[in-house]
C-alpha cells in the first residue's frame, strides 16, 4: 500500500514569515501567502474565484437539518467555512508586532481583507516592478525545517 505524499505534507505546517508590514515585504509575503492558501485548499476565495455566501445565508442555511437542505445551503455553508478558514489564515500570517500589516474587515470577509492588503502594499510604478523581477529570477528553493 503506497501513502500519497501530498496528504503527508499536509498535515505537517511548513515554516511561515509573518508578514511585517513593509512593502519591501510584499512580494515575499504574497507567494508565501498563496502558496499557503492553495496547500489549504483556500486560495480561489482569496483570489475572487469563488464567492463566499453571505454570513446571514450560510447561518440561516445551518439551522436547517442536513436532511433537508437543498445543495445551494450546502454550498452556502461550505464557502462559509472555507472564507473562515482563509481568513483566518491571512490573519494569523501577519505579525502582531506591528500595527501597519493590519487589516479590517469587521465581518470576516477573506478577500475584502486580501484586497486591502494588496492596495496597501502591491508596488505599482515600473522600477518597483523591475526591481521585484529580478528578486524573483534570482530566488531559489532552500530545503528547510517543517514543524
Amino acid at each position: 500500500m503506497t501513502t500519497n505524499p501530498t496528504y503527508i505534507y499536509r498535515d505537517c505546517d511548513p515554516c511561515f514569515e509573518l508578514f511585517d508590514g513593509k512593502s519591501s515585504s510584499w512580494s515575499y509575503y504574497l507567494a508565501q501567502l498563496l502558496a499557503m492558501a492553495n496547500m489549504r485548499d483556500y486560495g480561489d476565495i482569496l483570489l475572487g474565484n469563488v464567492v463566499s455566501a453571505p454570513k446571514v445565508v450560510s447561518t440561516a442555511a445551518r439551522a436547517i437539518l442536513a436532511v433537508n437542505r437543498t445543495q445551494d445551503e450546502n454550498d452556502a455553508i461550505n464557502t462559509s467555512d472555507v472564507n473562515s478558514n482563509a481568513y483566518t489564515g491571512l490573519l494569523l500570517t501577519i505579525s502582531p508586532k506591528t500595527d501597519t500589516g493590519k487589516v479590517d474587515s469587521p465581518d470576516g470577509n477573506a478577500k475584502a481583507a486580501y484586497d486591502q492588503l494588496e492596495a496597501r502594499y502591491r508596488p505599482n510604478n515600473a522600477p518597483t516592478l523591475v526591481s521585484l523581477e529580478k528578486q524573483f529570477r534570482e530566488r531559489y528553493l532552500k530545503k528547510g525545517k517543517v514543524h
